[in-house]
């Protein structure tokens, strides 16, 4: 158990009710164009069996967190992986995603070797132990892929605390970093309010703002500097999202339905941190995430730790 009736620990979804719970935190935290609020029926490949048997295979990066009363409350995915400490390799976030990511038929395989071993955790581990090395292996960082807190519990500090689980992680993997691309939380706030629309420019004019304490304006960067983060990089499309005209329409109309503006024909911006782009002749539309790339060194922590205890003693 750990602060304030909390827990965190490796993900299990113990019952359907609870994989059908992550999907609506996930669908609450990223929005229903990235994740359906509600799993896919009799899916091979999308289901508790082969969520947990993920998990299994990598416990110290796929993170659940509980209230006091055992209900899932919050989620925390990353990845191992590997960074030179050069800003300039910190790019492609589809990249960094891909790396516990499997074949259709060999996810299969594991999940069912997964679930005739459940009550053998060694056999499990027979194969575990390959597939881990596999994915691990030179890596001297934990990215951040997703912190997810479902909104009645948001506001309580869970998105930092889970931070510093992914910090413990990788500490005890022996890990030089924890690696992310932190969403600047309240871009979407600063374009709509000159109507204005995403471009490369504004991003990095938005990222370069500073309270007068010389911390970030945006409150997820500046709480992310306060847990010991270095921000390098901002990346002004970070990743993409493709879906259908029609998809996207039902969006307008479900989601912040007054909040929805066109500074230009055919891009949309609705006070969120992404911006949605209209291709009419193909009927499809693409979202493009901004997000800061940005680091916390562990070994310079580890640095300052020693000198920190010196002064307290003094």
């Amino acid at each position: 158990m750990d602060q304030s009736g909390f827990s965190c620990r490796p993900r299990h979804f113990r019952n359907q009710e609870e994989f059908e719970r992550w999907y609506e935190i996930r669908s609450a935290g990223f929005g229903e164009w990235y994740v359906e609020p509600r799993p896919p029926k009799r899916s091979l490949l999308d289901n508790r069996h082969v969520a947990n048997c993920k998990a299994a295979l990598f416990p110290e990066f796929i993170h659940e967190l509980r209230d006091d009363k055992g209900a899932p409350i919050g989620f925390l995915a990353t990845v191992p992986g590997y960074w030179s400490g050069n800003e300039h390799s910190l790019h492609d976030y589809s990249y960094i995603e891909e790396n516990l990511q499997f074949h259709p038929l060999k996810m299969l395989a594991l999940t069912a070797w997964y679930l005739l071993t459940m009550h053998s955790p060694r056999m499990f581990d027979l194969v575990a132990r390959k597939i881990r090395a596999s994915r691990m292996t030179r890596a001297n960082a934990v990215f951040l892929i997703a912190i997810l807190v479902a909104p009645e519990h948001r506001s309580l500090g869970l998105p930092q605390y889970l931070i510093g689980r992914a910090k413990d992680a990788a500490t005890r993997l022996g890990y030089d970093y924890v690696v992310a691309p932190f969403r600047p939380n309240a871009y979407g706030k600063f374009k709509a309010a000159g109507n204005a629309q995403h471009t490369d420019e504004l991003f990095a004019e938005y990222c370069k703002g500073k309270t007068p304490e010389g911390l970030p304006q945006d409150p997820w960067l500046r709480a992310v500097v306060r847990l010991g983060a270095h921000l390098y990089r901002p990346v002004a499309n970070s990743f993409s999202v493709r879906g259908s005209l029609a998809k996207f329409e039902r969006l307008r109309k479900n989601f912040r339905p007054n909040d929805w503006y066109s500074p230009a024909p055919d891009v949309w911006e609705c006070g969120e941190t992404c911006t949605w782009y209209v291709d009419r002749a193909r009927r499809l539309v693409m979202s493009v995430e901004s997000n800061y790339w940005g680091a916390i060194d562990l070994r310079e922590q580890q640095r300052q730790a020693p000198d920190a205890v010196a002064a307290m003693s003094a």
